[in-house]
């Protein structure tokens, strides 16, 4: 019984990263495209794991850096258009993945409600 859950584990891990492993580079390409100024300048992103040894048992941490901002670390300190430009470029990179055949936006501007 402890070989087949152990499998599983694994087996979601092996899947998790995949997807993580194929998630990066194209949020960070998306994200590039759609902040893109007229100087050229683009906005950086990334993804950590919170947790590399047992990934799907904790945290993704998401960290979009505008142009011409300072680092951020914490998503507070971003505006609500960065907020939704950010959440947007992980949508859509996510559908780039997933292929899914409908893609719901329902609240993607919800920080530009206040």
């Amino acid at each position: 019984m402890m070989e087949k859950i152990d499998t599983i584990k694994n087996n979601r891990k092996d899947l998790f990263m995949i997807f993580y492993n194929n998630l990066r580079p194209i949020l960070e390409r998306t994200y590039q495209q759609l902040t893109e100024t007229k100087a050229g300048v683009t906005g950086k992103v990334d993804l950590f794991l919170e947790n590399e040894e047992f990934p799907c048992d904790d945290g993704v941490y998401f960290y979009p850096n505008p142009p011409n901002k300072r680092f951020v670390y914490e998503l507070d300190q971003l505006s609500g258009g960065e907020k939704s430009l950010a959440s947007l470029a992980l949508q859509y990179s996510i559908a780039m993945i997933s292929k899914s055949p409908f893609l719901i936006l329902d609240e993607i501007d919800a920080f530009l409600d206040a």
